[in-house]
């Protein structure tokens, strides 16, 4: 999609895919130094016998340092990336280690195109304020939220949740797939833990979703009674 040609040794390394850590270009003692620290704090409130074994597993297992012809093959990829302006993603609907490499203009163009026949538009929204607004609720809410979770809730450094597309590859046109992230967004680890919460204090039977029937009389009857039926219909989605 962007007429740069890659050899047969930059096609492989992109192979392993985006999740590939390339190993430092020279071992760094520092590194681990830190790491350890930050199991430290992060492991404060476990028993200590779990610090030490990773601890132990980071010694043990010092990191590699990055093979000669690699590195080479890693910069030979970088500088074509940077020359060109491209950009690298993952393909939409397809295995892991299937990846798109396009222009920065042009995905860039497919975003807009998408964002502009869904209509989007442009809102005034006070970031800060709304940050702020979740940090207030968390201390706040004493009586579902305790001391052992409001630290952990509250987010630092939290920014707005973020946008970009997976080429649909197995489409003409390559389109995108839009993604929100909201990995690091104010609200992300509370979602995620009134998500769990509200799992504890309601029964729901999954299988029922499964045995509807596509006639809607016949699904009344198979819910219990007392229960609240509702739907939502969805013009547009974006996932996450």
């Amino acid at each position: 999609m962007t007429g740069v040609t890659l050899d047969s040794s930059e096609l492989k390394f992109l192979e392993k895919g985006l999740k590939f850590a390339v190993p430092p270009l020279k071992p760094d003692i520092a590194l681990d130094n830190l790491v350890l620290a930050d199991l430290t704090v992060g492991l404060e409130k476990q028993d200590n016998a779990v610090s030490v074994q990773c601890a132990k597993i980071l010694k043990d297992y010092p990191i590699d340092e990055i093979p000669m012809n690699t590195r080479r093959t890693l910069n030979s990829i970088r500088r074509k990336v940077k020359d060109n302006d491209l950009c690298i993603s993952k393909a939409d609907k397809g295995n892991s280690i299937v990846q798109v490499i396009m222009t920065r203009i042009d995905y860039d163009r497919k975003e807009y195109e998408f964002i502009d026949q869904n209509d989007g538009k442009k809102v005034n929204f006070n970031f800060v304020k709304f940050s702020n607004s979740v940090k207030k609720c968390i201390k706040e809410s004493e009586f579902l939220i305790d001391d052992r979770y409001e630290q952990y809730l509250v987010i630092m450094n939290p920014i707005p949740p973020r946008f970009y597309g997976l080429p649909k590859i197995h489409q003409a046109q390559v389109p995108i797939r839009p993604i929100v992230s909201y990995i690091s967004s104010p609200t992300y680890r509370l979602c995620k833990f009134l998500d769990h919460w509200s799992k504890t204090l309601l029964i729901f039977d999954q299988s029922i979703v499964r045995r509807i029937p596509k006639n809607s009389s016949a699904a009344l009857r198979i819910f219990p009674p007392l229960i609240i039926r509702f739907s939502f219909h969805s013009t547009s989605l974006a996932y996450t």
